[in-house]
């Protein structure tokens, strides 16, 4: 017989595969206690395809206010531990989330065999007022020197990769800062006690100056 009642309640449920002993935690909201709903989890989906819906019971843990339900749903996932795949079909922890959700390595090379290959579509030109407000909102701001030391850290040590400086070298042939640009970095460089001086590359010839000088040329020249 339903049970309808006047407004949705919130509750916590188990499902239950009577075949196995494997269990789904998860919320539902109703305003028929008997509505028969089995859950959405992908794991808890195969299996009742699998076994058909007559091999699951459902039994309600407790019931939840609106507030409350998705924590309680998160404390059920991890007290009965339905997350295990040895005991339950739970991808998640619950609550709404998809925190605790690892791909496996199949899926993982899957997704990555699937988009090998594809270039991703240009970006669409950033507005003008858009640009201006990231200006203004960092204007000023400086790094304290923890960040830095992490920056610094995190980068020590990592080299690009042949194919990845060729990619580099080709985006950057032929281009040309203008005028305006060129004073601005100088102001920049300036305004952080950055002077730099005109060097020339004795492998290439090159001449320029920063940073990008000794990392491309002299001992690092491609053209050594």
């Amino acid at each position: 017989m339903c049970r309808f009642i006047g407004e949705s309640v919130f509750f916590i449920y188990k499902i239950t595969n009577l075949v196995n002993g494997k269990i789904y935690v998860g919320q539902h909201k109703t305003h028929n206690i008997d509505d028969g709903y089995l859950g959405s989890g992908k794991l808890l989906f195969h299996a009742i395809k699998k076994y058909g819906k007559a091999s699951f019971r459902r039994d309600i843990i407790e019931f939840c206010d609106k507030e409350t339900v998705n924590d309680r749903e998160v404390y059920w996932v991890s007290f009965l531990n339905s997350t295990d795949r040895g005991v339950g079909y739970n991808i998640c922890n619950g609550g709404r989330t998809t925190s605790g959700y690892k791909h496996s390595q199949e899926t993982k090379d899957k997704i990555g065999n699937k988009h090998r290959g594809k270039k991703c579509p240009p970006r669409p030109p950033m507005p003008d007022n858009t640009r201006l407000k990231i200006s203004r909102a960092n204007k000023g701001k400086v790094r304290s020197q923890e960040i830095r030391d992490i920056i610094t850290e995190k980068l020590t040590g990592k080299k690009h990769s042949e194919a990845t400086l060729l990619k580099m070298s080709k985006s950057q042939k032929g281009r040309k800062h203008s005028v305006e640009t060129k004073q601005k970095i100088s102001i920049g460089n300036n305004a952080f006690g950055r002077i730099y001086e005109n060097r020339i590359c004795n492998v290439c010839g090159k001449e320029g100056s920063g940073p990008n000088m000794t990392r491309y040329h002299f001992d690092n020249c491609k053209m050594r």
